[in-house]
This record gives structure tokens, sequence and C-alpha cells, in this order.
């Protein structure tokens, strides 16, 4: 079953701006998986999160409230999935492991919202 789902994974194609290709057709040694980067952030004060705040990212929000109303700055940092180049062009890729359901269909990008 596991090599059944990994074979899937890597045939589904992926479709950005018109091109379409498998995961497969990534070459091994033009991509970087678990990709770390850092990045400057400017100044802002926490209260500036509010309209990002929903059920999701509450959490978050509440950690930034807890550093009260001062100014905030500093380093982002974080890892991507996947960062490749695929036919002259760069990708990043972020996939979620999440148990949604049972069948692929509970796997489609419909129930999602648009953010």
């Amino acid at each position: 079953m596991l090599k059944q789902l990994l074979e899937h994974v890597l045939q589904t194609d992926i479709t950005v701006d018109g091109h379409t290709f498998p995961l497969a057709a990534i070459i091994w040694h033009k991509r970087i998986p678990e990709f770390e980067f850092d990045f400057p952030v400017s100044a802002f004060f926490p209260d500036m999160l509010n309209g990002l705040s929903d059920d999701r990212t509450s959490v978050v929000v509440r950690r930034f409230h807890e550093q009260g109303s001062s100014e905030l700055e500093g380093i982002m940092n974080g890892k991507m999935d996947l960062f490749f180049e695929h036919e002259g062009r760069y990708y990043i890729l972020d996939w979620k492991s999440n148990y949604l359901g049972g069948t692929p269909e509970d796997y489609t990008p419909q129930p999602y919202p648009q953010r």
C-alpha cells in the first residue's frame, strides 16, 4: 500500500501558470528538500495581525499579543518542504499530511477555501 501511495504522489501532476508536470519529473540534483530560510522582518505592532486571526491562527496571534503593544522586529525563519527548478523555472512546494478523510475525494482542492 505504501508503494502505491508513493507512486501515486510521484505521478500526480502539478499545474502552475499553465505548466503541468509530475513530481517524478523533478531532477534530483535540481531540488533542495527542507530548504531553510531566514529573512528580516521590519518593525510592526502585534495588533496588525488581528485581521489574520481565525481558528487556525489564533494561538500564533495570542503569542504575539503576549509581547504587549511594543513594536516587534527581527528574523523570520522556517523551512520550505521542497525548493526546486524545473525547465528553467523555480518553485516552492509545501505539502500537508493532515488526515482529512478516508477517500481520495477528501483530498481534492474543492473543500479548501481560497485565501
